[in-house]
């Protein structure tokens, strides 16, 4: 418990910065999103409708009505996934690492705790922040919902879009805890969390491009859950969810195994 508050004070700073990112984007996007919603005729929506169709495929803006609220959000969600999945890559890598990184690991494990509970302890911390910028974006979108006077449809939207978002972050959550685990170099660590995830992102637009490249939709959770999609099935994958949580609990449960078994840098 001791550990848990200890991360939760160490890491509330860096959540707080990253709530006021969330938030600002939000406002700016949102804002100019107001003006676009309702307005059938606007040139922002003529402008996207003459650009090229493998563009917009690229960059998950294909379909979407930015005259509804539903139609602005499908396009602002793809950009608040990876933000909260930049987040919880980097995170979930420098919470587990923070110990040899700060030079507190030969304070941390002469306590009277195993090493599994103190990377439980972390996880929790990880988890927790997680699901508070999940919770803050959505009502951020709430709140964008309410201004347009939008529907049952975009709020049903917002809802599963959301919780394809909190899949996403569990696996890069995962990702960034195996990382953290098995790295001993914070700095080499950190680069590497970041470059899966974009790497992870350039996939997705890779595979929208065009017809050969679609193979690498199914490298990405970016891809696992088209927003799109859960728009017009107001359902996400069960099968890409199984798939993902799978995939988390694996890279978890490795990362344990290693951690247990590796030396520490004092």
């Amino acid at each position: 418990m001791n550990i848990i508050l200890r991360e939760l004070k160490a890491k509330g700073k860096t959540l707080l910065i990253w709530i006021i990112i969330i938030v600002s984007f939000a406002l700016m996007g949102f804002s100019e999103g107001s003006a676009f919603v309702g307005d059938t005729s606007n040139d922002m929506q003529a402008l996207l409708d003459s650009m090229p169709e493998e563009l917009m495929k690229a960059f998950s803006m294909e379909g979407f009505d930015m005259s509804t609220a539903e139609g602005y959000f499908g396009i602002m969600v793809v950009y608040f996934a990876l933000a909260l999945g930049i987040y919880s890559v980097m995170t979930a890598c420098t919470t587990i690492i923070s110990e040899e990184r700060d030079k507190t690991a030969e304070f941390t494990l002469v306590l009277p705790i195993k090493r599994h509970q103190l990377l439980t302890a972390k996880l929790i911390v990880v988890i927790l922040f997680g699901i508070i910028l999940n919770l803050v974006t959505i009502g951020c979108s709430y709140i964008f919902g309410l201004s347009v006077e939008a529907g049952e449809v975009y709020y049903k939207f917002l809802l599963i879009s959301s919780v394809a978002i909190l899949l996403i972050q569990t696996f890069f959550v995962a990702v960034g805890f195996f990382i953290g685990c098995i790295f001993k170099n914070h700095k080499r660590a950190g680069s590497l969390s970041v470059s899966i995830l974009i790497a992870a992102y350039f996939f997705s637009v890779f595979a929208g491009i065009h017809e050969k490249l679609e193979f690498f939709k199914y490298l990405t959770p970016f891809k696992f859950f088209d927003f799109y999609e859960i728009l017009n099935t107001s359902k996400i994958s069960i099968l890409y969810t199984v798939i993902t949580l799978t995939l988390s609990v694996i890279l978890i449960t490795a990362g344990y195994i290693v951690y247990q078994r590796r030396d520490i840098r004092i």
